[in-house]
């Protein structure tokens, strides 16, 4: 039988899923400013004139399409972020 009340649940889901956003957003903060390899996938939902793909970590990524096509790994210099996406632009390497 449960004998946890519905807001001691409720609070300690609460707990994990900020610790776990917080943990993300170190995460995500350790890899902007690094040029990554990354497999574009598609289109952005957000903007159209932008994909995204993923870094080998299988952190996101957004940037400006330039002359990227979906199915092939570009170089993306990172420079922003939110607490789960990378945010940047096509580089050379």
């Amino acid at each position: 039988e449960d004998d946890v009340p519905e807001d001691v649940k409720s609070r300690r889901l609460s707990e994990i899923i900020e610790i776990q956003l917080e943990r993300a957003k170190e995460r995500t903060a350790s890899y902007c400013g690094q040029v990554h390899e990354v497999l574009v996938e598609g289109v952005s939902k957000k903007s159209k004139e932008h994909y995204y793909g993923r870094i080998s970590q299988n952190t996101v990524v957004v940037f400006p399409k330039e002359d990227a096509e979906i199915g092939t790994y570009r170089y993306v210099k990172t420079v922003d972020h939110t607490p789960v996406t990378l945010k940047g632009h096509l580089v050379e390497k």
